[in-house]
């Protein structure tokens, strides 16, 4: 499914690959710094154009304070999210 959205996205001309992988590398980042541990399925982030408020243009990174420190959970988060958009 999210490999059917992401060329469909693609295809579209819509966005571009490599805005894909960045706002998905936001994303990551977003979720990292928000603590945040239920994630979009990557079909959901490309086909309900999540994404675009992740794109470099739209994306504001959130403040990081002491209590949202890097954790394990984040980091793979961060894995998943841009490995799945870049092995697509």
């Amino acid at each position: 499914m999210a490999e059917t959205a992401y060329c469909d996205m693609i295809l579209s001309e819509m966005v571009t690959e490599e805005q894909l992988v960045a706002a998905a590398k936001n994303y990551a980042e977003y979720c990292e710094i928000q603590k945040i541990d239920k994630i979009y399925y990557p079909n959901n982030f490309i086909s309900k154009c999540v994404f675009d408020d992740f794109l470099p243009e739209n994306y504001k990174k959130p403040k990081r304070t002491a209590d949202t420190k890097k954790s394990p959970e984040a980091s793979l988060i961060i894995l998943i999210s841009v490995n799945t958009i870049m092995r697509i």
